[in-house]
């Protein structure tokens, strides 16, 4: 009789007795029970595997994802005409641009969104400079006087809906008509121009124009090589100045803050005066002739004795800077005349 089965093979043999036959059907249900456990072991190892997969996604993603550094000056060109590119650290990012020619000089503050902080228009044929300092605008207009041979500066508050038309009338070097001049509002002038300069220099935006004049300073790039940088270092050289009056009078106490990178410091700080070794020449000192009531540093450019050597190449009294500082102690510091950077120069200064 053939003991073959379809599952397995069982031989009796002879004379000799089995001590364990297995039926067919047993071993059927065997096979069928060891492979449904095996499935069941597979079924719960791979959920589990999905879940922990599942799990380590979410933690992944719950983690904030690593954006490229833009910290410094990024996208940033210079020439004779024009400076362009922004500037970024913690607190922000700003963009800049100022173009400087033969018919205008232009400067423009604003945010990474382009949303305006500080802009300046000067047609350099017309006696005439714009200002929007944050939302407000502000007209500089000058007229000379051929019987004191004096040229006398009036200041307009430009109300919000005339800013496009006197905007425009600049940008097409077109004089100021006295109707177009009876629209504007000479009304609160000075608390205006205070409030508003007041405003932008708290600014991170300004801390922000601040520190990217003092990368440019460390890539050793000076005023007197290119116009639209002398224009840019002399707008934050007026801003370091408003945050570290504010600061010391108290009037934000987080201005106190530093803001000057060390590299900076070495750059700019001196460390003699003028009897000390100086190369200023006679009469250039600016810890000898020009005290001027207890303003020490009178006609160096810089906060007190602290030189920006940046704006014109030394730590000298120069004309411009010189003319500037009497403009502030004559006009106030937070007024359009004082932080108007255009026409500046290192030999002179219009007030």
């Amino acid at each position: 009789m053939d003991s073959s089965l379809n599952y397995k093979k069982f031989t009796v043999c002879e004379n000799e007795e089995s001590t364990y036959k297995e039926t067919p059907q047993k071993s059927k249900n065997f096979w069928l029970i060891l492979i449904g456990i095996t499935s069941m072991i597979l079924i719960v190892i791979i959920v589990a595997a999905v879940a922990i997969g599942v799990g380590v996604n979410a933690i992944v993603s719950s983690k904030p994802q690593e954006s490229e550094d833009t910290s410094g000056l990024n996208d940033f060109t210079v020439t004779n005409e024009k400076m362009e590119g922004e500037y970024c650290d913690s607190t922000g990012c700003i963009y800049f641009l100022i173009t400087v020619n033969t018919t205008d000089t232009y400067i423009i503050i604003a945010t990474i969104d382009r949303e305006t902080v500080f802009m300046l228009r000067h047609p350099r044929d017309l006696p005439m400079t714009m200002m929007t300092v944050n939302n407000t605008s502000f007209l500089a207009l000058d007229v000379h006087s051929g019987e004191t041979n004096r040229t006398n500066r009036s200041i307009y508050v430009i109300p919000e809906q005339y800013v496009s038309l006197v905007d425009g009338i600049m940008r097409e070097h077109r004089n100021m008509s006295n109707s177009t001049l009876q629209m504007m509002d000479q009304t609160m002038v000075n608390e205006t121009q205070n409030s508003s300069l007041v405003e932008f220099a708290i600014h991170d935006e300004a801390y922000l124009v601040i520190l990217a004049a003092q990368s440019l300073s460390e890539l050793g790039i000076e005023g007197t090589q290119y116009p639209p940088v002398k224009y840019f270092y002399v707008l934050a050289l007026k801003l370091s100045n408003a945050r570290q009056k504010m600061g010391k009078e108290n009037l934000k106490g987080d201005l106190k803050r530093s803001f000057s990178s060390p590299k900076f410091l070495a750059q700019q700080k001196r460390t003699a005066s003028c009897n000390d070794g100086n190369s200023c020449s006679t009469g250039r000192c600016p810890y000898r002739g020009y005290r001027d009531n207890g303003r020490e540093c009178f006609g160096m450019c810089g906060y007190g004795c602290f030189c920006w050597s940046i704006v014109c190449g030394d730590c000298c009294v120069h004309q411009g800077c010189l003319d500037h500082d009497q403009c502030c102690a004559d006009n106030g510091f937070f007024t359009f005349t004082c932080f108007n950077v255009v026409p500046f120069s290192c030999t002179s200064f219009s007030c």
